[in-house]
């Protein structure tokens, strides 16, 4: 049985809408109702958690750390449902998740993403959430088992494209990063998903000019992560790629 739902006005006012599901065994209807209004109007449950370590007799001075996240944990914040039955294109179901939101986060805009005619089952069953969704589907790759990737960029527009196939990104021992014509490019502006290269490292060796060699050339990386600190701290995070995860991902199995 499922109860109806209850809602915090006043968080949602706050915070935004986030849906959550609470299960329990054994439960009357009216057990269910009271524990779920219990846990809608939870201090702990409908607002950010903190908490606080004092300590007195010292300098009297303290620190505020605050976690910020970003635009794309929102996919976190509603439960995907579709009853309808057949096959769509994987695409198509990403951008409905998308257009789902409850808190009209994500631009409209989805020229962006890029069109996958993979067929992909329409319906969905409201108990996973659409981050859950959007990260199968996108693990899925394409029919070539091609990798993808999805993000949230400028103007909280979504990006969905086939992992890219040419270097963006150079780097030399000692030097900063810099782009295919040597132009220096500033940490703050180095983005993950492109393809870093180091030109001294095999001197002598030819650089890659397509896919294929690409990744088996033991001085490319697939940026997966970028970090950076002010001033100028960068942490460059690559690995190489395999379509084994997407072949395995059509079929239903995890990775291995």
């Amino acid at each position: 049985m499922t109860t109806a739902v209850a809602n915090n006005t006043v968080s949602q006012t706050k915070i935004g809408i986030w849906h959550k599901i609470k299960s329990t065994n054994g439960a009357t209807a009216t057990d269910a109702a009271q524990m779920r209004d219990m846990v809608v109007n939870d201090p702990t449950r409908c607002y950010p958690a903190t908490s606080g370590d004092m300590s007195f007799g010292g300098s009297g001075s303290f620190t505020v750390t605050i976690n910020i996240l970003g635009y794309w944990h929102w996919l976190l914040a509603y439960y995907y449902a579709n009853s309808a039955t057949g096959d769509i294109n994987l695409s198509t179901k990403i951008t409905n998740v998308l257009t789902a939101s409850t808190n009209a986060i994500f631009s409209s805009d989805y020229s962006k993403i890029t069109a996958n005619t993979t067929q992909i089952g329409t319906y969905a069953s409201g108990e996973q959430t659409g981050m859950e969704i959007i990260k199968n589907l996108v693990n899925k790759g394409d029919s070539s088992f091609n990798p993808y990737s999805i993000g949230v960029y400028a103007g909280r527009r979504v990006v969905y494209k086939p992992i890219p196939t040419e270097i963006k990104y150079q780097r030399r021992r000692g030097k900063p990063v810099t782009d295919n014509l040597d132009g220096e490019v500033k940490a703050w502006d180095i983005q993950p998903v492109e393809w870093l290269f180091r030109p001294d490292f095999l001197v002598g060796r030819n650089i890659p000019i397509t896919a294929a060699t690409l990744g088996l050339d033991p001085r490319a990386n697939l940026i997966e992560s970028v970090k950076f600190s002010t001033p100028y701290k960068l942490s460059i995070n690559g690995r190489k790629l395999s379509q084994i995860d997407q072949v395995l991902a059509q079929r239903g199995i995890g990775g291995m």
